[in-house]
């Protein structure tokens, strides 16, 4: 089952970090994640100066669990919970202890 809130391209806002203090996201960088029609995510951080400077990563979702689920740099799957509220979307990502905020990107 596809979440049809999400079928979309979001950009990175701010990250807020375990003590609950917002944090910018890298400084030159633009981060977007695309949710695709047939459940796939797309997580892509570009360098706004350099684009061949792209750290891709792509994985699944599932709305039934409102999880995410993708590989990480060392090859392990890791599972993101997510939530959409109007236009934002929520991500916590345990093995950083954040929450990543997103908007729709435009």
């Amino acid at each position: 089952m596809i979440d049809n809130n999400l079928i979309d391209t979001w950009e990175l806002l701010y990250q807020v970090n375990d003590k609950g203090d917002q944090e910018k996201p890298r400084e030159g960088t633009r981060t977007l994640i695309e949710f695709t029609k047939n459940g796939q995510v797309i997580f892509n951080r570009v360098d706004k100066e350099n684009s061949d400077a792209v750290k891709s990563r792509t994985g699944k979702y599932m709305l039934e669990k409102q999880e995410i689920s993708i590989t990480d740099d060392a090859g392990n799957t890791v599972k993101w919970p997510y939530q959409v509220t109007g236009d934002t979307l929520s991500i916590t990502m345990p093995e950083v202890q954040k929450k990543f905020v997103w908007r729709r990107f435009k």
